[in-house]
């Protein structure tokens, strides 16, 4: 069974070399249970690198696809006893962003050679303000295998439909009720229409003793994942979108599979509510 390493692990690791970063990460990017990697360059999806603004801002367009390239370089070393996943920060996928590697693949083996992470933005239907050195995806560091200590599914509660014509800047956080109209459970949906729904359970993690890596059942073709940390209690939220033709959704069914892990070492950091997994 997999382990997932607290701060106070990481920064072992971080001591002994056995994890490094270039530049090196700021004391505030290490959370109690994964690392923070920062917004570096920004590319269109033909490849070509795009400009931010004066003050650093890229503006991206809905509906768009692009492609992101960490700030930081990282290497993990060749211990094969450690995996890494890779999971965007959550205040984008509560923007209707997908996030994942360009290789398909959350879960990382050892990067033996210094390497900035590359993935795929698929933006849905806001204006995104991002800017270069904003933390958008995060490093999970699993220790053993990467089998989960429990596996189980969460039903889908309230569903979220978006505003049109809205702006955000997810690294401020995000407001629900700005950017998202609630609709009755057997709403008519429009076609390829991305929806948020909210869990009907909750998980209660308060005691810092676990974390999960959660993964949204379908989001168009590709499966949308977030990460919970130690210290967090409430509901969690998920993505779907809509197929070819206006659909009648009933979202209590099980939407979400929680990978539950327990923590391995002492959690010095206390959890960060103001950047909750769903506010």
């Amino acid at each position: 069974m997999g382990k997932v390493l607290s701060d106070s692990k990481l920064e072992h690791l971080l001591k002994k070399g056995t994890l490094e970063f270039y530049p090196k990460v700021e004391k505030e990017q290490v959370k109690p249970a994964s690392i923070d990697l920062r917004l570096g360059r920004v590319y269109d999806e033909f490849g070509n690198e795009l400009n931010a603004d004066s003050e650093g801002i890229y503006h991206l367009m809905p509906k768009t696809k692009y492609y992101i390239e960490t700030l930081e370089r990282v290497r993990t070393g060749a211990n094969k006893n450690y995996s890494f996943y890779i999971i965007p920060r959550s205040s984008f996928s509560r923007a209707l962003i997908n996030i994942f590697p360009t290789d398909g693949n959350y879960a990382r083996g050892p990067l033996p050679k210094p390497e900035n992470i590359r993935c795929s933005l698929e933006n849905g239907p806001f204006n995104i303000n991002v800017r270069k050195g904003d933390s958008i995806i995060q490093l999970v560091v699993i220790k053993g295998n990467n089998k989960p200590a429990r596996s189980f599914y969460l039903r889908g509660g309230e569903m979220r439909h978006p505003l049109a014509n809205k702006a955000v800047t997810p690294a401020n956080g995000i407001r629900d009720d700005e950017l998202f109209l609630n609709i009755p459970i057997d709403y008519v949906v429009d076609k390829n229409t991305p929806i948020k729904y909210i869990s009907d359970g909750r998980l209660d993690y308060s005691d810092a003793k676990h974390a999960a890596i959660v993964y949204s059942t379908d989001y168009g073709s590709k499966i949308n994942v977030s990460y919970v940390d130690p210290g967090y209690s409430g509901t969690l939220f998920g993505l779907f979108m809509t197929g070819g033709s206006p659909q009648k959704i009933n979202p209590r069914v099980k939407l979400l599979k929680v990978q539950e892990y327990e923590i391995h070492g002492k959690v010095k950091k206390d959890y960060n509510k103001s950047d909750s997994h769903y506010k």
